[in-house]
């Protein structure tokens, strides 16, 4: 098999040395441009080897918790890239991890990890099969760091407008849970009793002056019956009194008619009607703008929640307007689609191709990509994978737990060190166990390409 080469190589790992870091005692090996396969036993320590590289070029998010050997005081690794460059981190108990960078003339740089972040560029993932084991939302996050800081900020700010928002909306449903349901109140007009008692007053006031009147009409009368009753007892006085009948009369005609009754009984009945009738008014005006107030939160709340709709569709545009490295990529809600396909949906193969060009995208600058459960991957995948690096110009380092027997290219590890393999215990492991990939992988390292 012979593959050509598209790009020119650019900064890879020369050699790696670790002490003391994890499941490592001793490692050093140089790796190979194209392929490097790491073998041996479960917890031998392969998986500390490889995060031995990371935690000294990445930076303190990939150094975990017991990076240093259990029972052991101090621990270091050493990077060496392609360029010259060398890479250390010195480990000690209790303390925090030091980051040296020397250059190819030997040279001592200041601030060491933000020009290591130079060179490789946003860190996602370096290894294809973690890209793809993710979530599609942080498989999402990890592609659209492709488009640059200055979209990825656009799409935070996004989020932050849409979190914002839709905390607004909670708090205003609710305040609009809190007026539950409301019941219809009937209309009602208010009474003014006031007003209403004003008038019976005046109605009461002429009924007072009425009875005063017939009160005086009936003294008037009584005293014109007496005088009459007189006339003929005391005809002597006739003159006087008939003059005194006739200005009483006078009198009684020049006094006006008194007013005619006016009907309280209606006006009391009102009164007494006036309190419930304003308690049914106050209830519909409390009604009335409690209804209102539901209807301003209900539009509040229904402005709010389009309002986040047209800022999810906002992102949504911008993110599948994200200008990405990969032909035939977008994103979206779902996760990454590949020429209108979910990423799921393709083959294994496929998968681990796309993936592992999103992954090379991640740090142009920084040729190197790792597989850490390389015996997960299908025939296909690996070859797919192969060629890609040989293609790209990349470095692959491929973990596989077991005995892989291959002619070149390979690094065995035993109980945290190194061995060769004349090593007698690695010919006795090796005697016990084998892997799947050995057939293929030895097809491989067998073409001059690796």
């Amino acid at each position: 098999m012979r593959l050509e080469r598209t790009k020119t190589m650019d900064i890879k790992i020369s050699k790696v040395e670790a002490r003391n870091v994890m499941g490592v005692r001793s490692f050093a090996a140089v790796l190979n441009p194209t392929l490097t396969v790491l073998d041996g036993p479960n917890a031998a320590g392969k998986t500390s080897a490889i995060t031995a590289i990371f935690a000294t070029l990445a930076g303190a998010d990939h150094r975990p918790d017991g990076l240093l050997r259990q029972g052991e005081r101090d621990g270091e690794t050493t990077v060496e890239l392609s360029d010259g460059t060398v890479a250390t981190l010195k480990i000690k108990q209790g303390k925090t991890p030091s980051l040296t960078l020397k250059g190819p003339d030997g040279e001592k740089l200041n601030k060491a990890q933000t020009r290591l972040n130079g060179m490789f560029g946003p860190v996602g993932s370096f290894d294809p099969l973690e890209l793809l084991g993710m979530k599609p939302r942080d498989q999402v996050d990890v592609v659209q760091q492709l488009a640059g800081a200055e979209y990825v900020q656009a799409l935070a700010d996004k989020d932050q407008a849409i979190s914002a928002t839709e905390g607004e909306r909670v708090i205003v449903g609710r305040e609009l849970k809190k007026f539950g349901q409301l019941a219809v109140v009937e209309p009602a007009e208010p009474v003014d009793t006031a007003a209403l008692a004003a008038e019976l007053q005046q109605a009461q006031d002429v009924n007072k002056l009425r009875a005063e009147a017939l009160r005086e009409r009936q003294e008037l009368e009584k005293d014109i019956q007496h005088q009459f009753d007189k006339v003929a007892e005391l005809r002597a006085e006739l003159a006087a009194a008939e003059q005194k009948e006739t200005d009483l009369r006078r009198k009684l005609k020049e006094m006006p008619e008194p007013p005619a009754e006016a009907p309280t009984a209606e006006l009391m009945e009102r009164l007494r009607g006036a309190e419930a009738d304003n308690e049914r008014a106050r209830a519909y005006t409390a009604y009335i703008q409690r209804r209102d107030e539901h209807a301003t939160r209900a539009r509040e709340y229904d402005e709010l929640d389009q309002q986040i709709k047209d800022l999810r569709t906002e992102r949504a545009d911008l993110a599948r307007g994200a200008e990405l490295p990969v032909d035939g990529i977008e994103v979206d809600d779902s996760g990454i689609r590949v020429d209108g396909k979910a990423l799921r949906e393709l083959s294994t193969a496929e998968q681990t191709k796309i993936s592992a060009k999103l992954c090379a995208a991640l740090h142009p600058a920084f040729r190197f990509m790792v597989v850490r459960e390389g015996n997960s991957l299908t025939k296909a995948s690996f070859l797919e994978l192969a060629r890609l690096a040989v293609a790209e110009g990349y470095q692959l380092l491929v973990e596989i737990a077991g005995a892989s027997d291959l002619p070149a290219n390979t690094v065995h590890l035993l109980a945290g060190e190194v061995v060769k393999d004349g090593d007698p215990r690695w010919a006795e492991f090796k005697a016990s166990e084998t892997n799947g990939l050995q057939e293929q992988l030895a097809a491989l390292l067998a073409d001059d390409e690796f």
